[in-house]
């Protein structure tokens, strides 16, 4: 299993998303947040990075997480969509989480948890702007080939 993980991992490419306010996204930061807390939670984030400019980053997540007692842990649903700048990147991303804690004392605890999810990053290379643009006046259309991997 440990092998299996190591091998799928090692072919991930990733760009973080940007957070003014990261430990206000707790399943952002670590899945085993899930029912952390006595009561339900639920959280609307929305960030627009550089607002002063054209075409800004902007990035939308959504969570509720719920404590569940019988399983001494709790559940999540977590959602995310980011798009950079003009709009030609955006990732989507949707994931249930689940955490699980032990209370050794009132002062030490261990919590760990898991993340099932998907996430789709996708290009609109419509949006992109390519040297031999604008050398032909701003053309609509580049003459740069895509393979599409």
């Amino acid at each position: 299993m440990i092998l299996m993980l190591t091998l799928v991992s090692m072919s991930l490419c990733a760009q973080e998303v940007q957070f003014s306010q990261f430990y206000n996204a707790p399943f952002y930061i670590n899945p085993a947040l899930a029912g952390s807390t006595k009561y339900d939670r639920l959280g609307l984030q929305y960030r627009d990075q550089w607002p002063g400019i054209n075409e800004t980053y902007k990035t939308f997540t959504a969570f509720y997480d719920k404590k569940l007692k019988g399983i001494k842990g709790g559940l999540g649903l977590y959602l995310l969509r980011d798009v950079a700048g003009s709009g030609a990147l955006t990732t989507t991303t949707a994931s249930a989480n689940y955490g699980y804690g032990i209370q050794f004392n009132h002062r030490m605890s261990f919590r760990f948890g898991l993340r099932f999810g998907v996430s789709n990053t996708s290009i609109d290379q419509n949006k992109l702007l390519f040297a031999d643009q604008v050398v032909r006046d701003f053309a609509n259309t580049t003459i740069e080939r895509f393979d599409r991997t």
